[in-house]
């Protein structure tokens, strides 16, 4: 089994992406997509991804649309799945709560599907640059 998974909720060519929150009690830099660890408790990569994006973005996936798991080789132990939804609701949503240490997501924005393909909204400095692997993965 997977050590991470992630979601990447789209509609069309556009995506929803995270900003701010904590992980670990540690400010999270960066654009993120919603997921993470794999916990004890969650019986498949699904469940992970299913639970993480209603902590973190409180957006309820139902674990049935999701379509994947997408992989890079680069990336042995993490899963990508994508899932339709109208993201320009989703992108607005406020008054989030997650656990103690890990805080969710302080903001959600829309990007272009095309521009995370390119490396424009992940980066190796914020050390996110591998979500670009997953979108590239999950749309070729």
């Amino acid at each position: 089994m997977p050590k991470k998974a992630y979601v990447i909720i789209y509609h069309g060519a556009d995506f929803l992406y995270g900003i701010g929150g904590t992980v670990r009690n540690i400010p999270r830099p960066g654009n993120h997509l919603p997921g993470g660890s794999v916990d004890a408790s969650d019986t498949s990569p699904a469940d992970t991804v299913v639970r993480e994006c209603h902590e973190e973005a409180g957006v309820n996936i139902v674990k049935t649309d999701l379509v994947g798991p997408f992989t890079d080789a680069a990336l042995p132990n993490v899963f990508f799945f994508k899932v339709q939804m109208d993201i320009t609701t989703l992108a607005k949503k406020t008054g989030l709560t997650g656990s103690p240490a890990d805080s969710p997501f302080t903001e959600m924005k829309i990007g272009s599907i095309s521009a995370a393909k390119s490396g424009a909204l992940f980066n190796a400095t914020d050390q996110t640059d591998w979500f670009e692997a997953g979108v590239k993965a999950a749309f070729p």
